[in-house]
């Protein structure tokens, strides 16, 4: 293990905040459903802190997904584009039922927070050969295949199957 001097902020933030053992069991049918439900969502337009098929950012593509998959937790509010650090986005993720897994590459239906750029972040979901988010650039949902184009600073995973 890395003496607490050598450790960055990144380093001490998992060391705190992940303790688990083992990541929490994703079920099958609820994967099943989330993922068909973001892939529903490939060609909404991007908007800011949108929550609807009339618009969505990357928070509100995976809130939407999730809540249509049969998930009812707390959404992020009052972000900005830029700016935020790890730990308020943590925060918000543990307040919405995800629970933090640390794996060496993030499962299908798992939610991925990249860092963008300096002091940007943005939340994708993982799908079977890729991902499904809410693209600023391209101002729409879509779906990019292959590995984070961006560096993967944390994941989270909903903890079980949400009954109907």
């Amino acid at each position: 293990t890395k003496s607490e001097s050598a450790m960055t902020v990144k380093d001490r933030f998992i060391a705190h905040n992940y303790r688990q053992a083992e990541p929490p069991p994703m079920t099958v049918e609820f994967t099943t459903r989330l993922i068909a439900e973001a892939r529903g969502l490939i060609g909404v337009p991007f908007r800011l802190h949108g929550r609807s098929e009339r618009g969505l950012d990357c928070v509100g593509l995976v809130a939407l997904a999730a809540l249509r998959s049969g998930h009812r937790g707390a959404v992020p509010q009052g972000y900005m584009l830029r700016g935020g650090r790890l730990i308020d986005f943590a925060e918000w993720a543990m307040a919405a039922g995800l629970v933090p897994v640390v794996e060496a590459q993030p499962l299908p239906g798992d939610v991925v927070l990249a860092r963008v750029g300096a002091g940007q972040w943005h939340v994708m979901l993982r799908v079977d050969g890729g991902f499904v988010h809410a693209h600023m650039g391209l101002r729409r949902v879509v779906e990019t295949p292959g590995a984070s184009p961006w560096p993967v600073e944390g994941v989270w995973r909903f903890p079980f199957d949400v009954q109907q």
